[in-house]
């Protein structure tokens, strides 16, 4: 990733795990928009925490900023959640806890009032159940933006653009990142920026 990073000229700063979960917690619940590049890329339909956009699904305009300034879609079109497993046996039934995002599941009055950005019009929401033992790495991050905010979970859409695949490489995510108004890029332990910033560590 840091080759390159070098060979593309990019902005960016190495920083310890621990450090990285907590300040992608904190710019998430300010209503920041984060690429999330984690490890292997997922097979399938679906971004599973490892090629993501992220969001928090309670910040007033992020539906309008994601469609509008990153994924270029329809305004009205929600996006699907991924949920801490804790979190999900409240919200969906029991035989709707996916994690793959393959399941429409009904969301109940409470939960639509308290997320509509991730409510469909039929009242149903596709959501990943995302587990410690399966996804440790994106659990940590769900787990501490729980702890910061009290919601247990994120807007999660794929890490691409319009009519492109998932985001593979590196060099892939990067020139998403800066063709989309994207905060930040997170790769693994690499904090990607569009411009240099002030040391926060």
């Amino acid at each position: 990733i840091e080759i390159e990073l070098r060979k593309l000229n990019a902005n960016y700063k190495m920083v310890d795990q621990e450090t990285m979960l907590d300040f992608t917690a904190a710019e998430l619940s300010k209503g920041k928009a984060v690429g999330w590049f984690q490890g292997r890329m997922e097979f399938g339909p679906r971004a599973l925490g490892n090629r993501s956009i992220l969001a928090s699904p309670t910040q007033m305009g992020i539906l309008d900023a994601i469609n509008h300034q990153v994924k270029f879609r329809e305004h009205w079109r929600p996006f699907s959640p991924s949920i801490l497993d804790t979190v999900a046996k409240e919200m969906l039934p029991d035989n709707f806890q996916d994690e793959f995002m393959c399941l429409s599941s009904p969301v109940s009055k409470k939960w639509q009032e308290k997320y509509p950005v991730i409510v469909y019009r039929d009242g149903t929401t596709r959501a990943q159940v995302v587990k410690k033992q399966t996804s440790p790495d994106f659990h940590r991050l769900l787990s501490a933006f729980y702890e910061r905010t009290g919601h247990g979970l994120l807007i999660n859409a794929t890490l691409s653009r319009p009519g492109e695949a998932l985001v593979c490489t590196p060099e892939d995510a990067v020139n998403m990142f800066f063709g989309t108004d994207l905060n930040y890029l997170i790769m693994d332990n690499v904090l990607v920026t569009k411009r240099a910033e002030r040391d926060r560590w």
